[in-house]
């Protein structure tokens, strides 16, 4: 009987696990639906910036068994066991320094013990970081000029009656739109050759003495200073003398190395830091008034020539112009007028003012100015000589020089 138990037992167990198996094979896996916000792609990767919040959603998967009940398994921290169970939605928010690899698998399963019975899909987070929006470029500050005035007027001296004595020289500066600004004084006199050095800093030579001091009354033998002016005031501080009299324009190299020209032919260079200047050579034409580089090209004019010397020796330039061109000015213009200040300007093109009237009594040391001067602005093509009247200045504005 005991036997006889045994066997019956075993038999029914045998006809129980044939019956499930049957059932097993005649049951259908379930429609596994499982989808994630935000979209995965086909490989099942999500990406997006941190933090990311990641819903995954196998809610609209269905059973085609009748009464199959579906189970929703979750592994949401990718050590590979399916810890989470219920919910068929799961939301989870990784952060930067968990998003590198992390994995998700989610499963559907409608409980039969079957092989294609449970069903997964695997997720893979990764960050890729917002696009940055570039700050917005600084709007480019459109280039302007500096200019410097000098003016002249009689006082009564007990010593030397009638000598002329210049007011202290102004600086101006000039907006792109034609507004002119007066600066302030520069607190100098004969305030020259204005440029703008490789460092930022306006450069000038002074002419005459400081304002109030010993050197007040223009006199002969008088030596120029190197100043630097300030763009927001106009004085002007002494950098050093230069050894030598009135120097008519300035002008820096590309090298940094800074030129000027006296007695209409006389190049000097010009230390800056200490305002020394070095003699170097007389080119072969006379009354240039003003200098301005291109590059390593020295451009010089006077009111009727443009003159280019592209030829150095070291530091000095060739003595003979490599080419010439004759000012072209426009009706009611002519070459009889005093030009200087030359400055290359944003345009490539170089910009000078021309004293229309009293030119010859500028440097005169027994006559006035009288009246208004006419000063104007002009703009000169390199390769024709064509002259442009761009504006007209404040009068006595005798030195220029663009800056940004």
């Amino acid at each position: 009987m005991r036997r006889s138990a045994i066997v019956a037992v075993a038999l029914a167990l045998l006809v129980t696990g044939l019956a499930s198996s049957a059932r097993a094979q005649e049951n259908q896996p379930p429609n596994a639906v499982i989808r994630s916000n935000p979209v995965a792609g086909a490989d099942g990767a999500i990406s997006g910036a941190s933090p990311l919040t990641v819903t995954f959603n196998a809610c609209r998967s269905t059973d085609p068994d009748p009464g199959d009940v579906l189970k929703f398994q979750f592994d949401l921290d990718g050590d590979g066991s399916l810890e989470t169970f219920g919910e068929c939605r799961q939301t989870v928010t990784y952060h930067a320094v968990h998003m590198a690899g992390a994995t998700v698998t989610v499963c559907v399963w409608d409980r039969v013990p079957a092989d294609g019975h449970q069903i997964c899909k695997r997720f893979r987070m990764f960050e890729v970081p917002e696009p940055r929006t570039p700050p917005p470029a600084p709007a480019e500050t459109p280039a302007f000029l500096h200019g410097v005035a000098i003016e002249l007027e009689y006082l009564e001296k007990s010593a030397v009656a009638m000598m002329p004595i210049l007011s202290s020289s102004q600086l101006y500066r000039f907006a792109s739109d034609g507004a002119s600004t007066l600066v302030g004084s520069t607190r100098w006199h004969r305030v020259r050759g204005l440029d703008l050095g490789p460092d930022g800093r306006l450069y000038a030579i002074a002419g005459g003495g400081a304002a109030g001091t010993a050197t007040d009354v223009v006199a002969a033998g008088i030596v120029s200073s190197l100043l630097e002016l300030a763009p927001a005031t106009g004085v002007g501080s002494e950098i050093g003398t230069t050894g030598i009299g009135y120097v008519d324009d300035l002008a820096f190299r590309s090298n940094g190395v800074l030129y000027g020209i006296a007695n209409g032919c006389d190049v000097w260079k010009i230390n800056a830091a200490t305002g020394t200047a070095t003699y170097l050579t007389e080119l072969d034409d006379y009354g240039m008034t003003g200098i301005a580089f291109v590059g390593d090209v020295l451009y010089a004019a006077n009111s009727r020539t443009l003159y280019r010397f592209a030829g150095w020796v070291g530091d000095t330039p060739a003595n003979s112009p490599s080419s010439s061109v004759a000012l072209v000015y426009p009706p009611g213009f002519d070459d009889s007028g005093l030009l200087t200040g030359l400055d290359l300007g944003p345009d490539g093109a170089l910009y000078a003012s021309l004293w229309r009237e009293g030119a010859a009594e500028l440097f005169d040391s027994v006559r006035a100015l009288n009246g208004s001067t006419t000063m104007n602005l002009l703009r000169i093509d390199l390769s024709t000589g064509a002259v442009t009247v761009v504006k007209e200045l404040p009068d006595g504005v005798l030195s220029l020089t663009w800056s940004q």
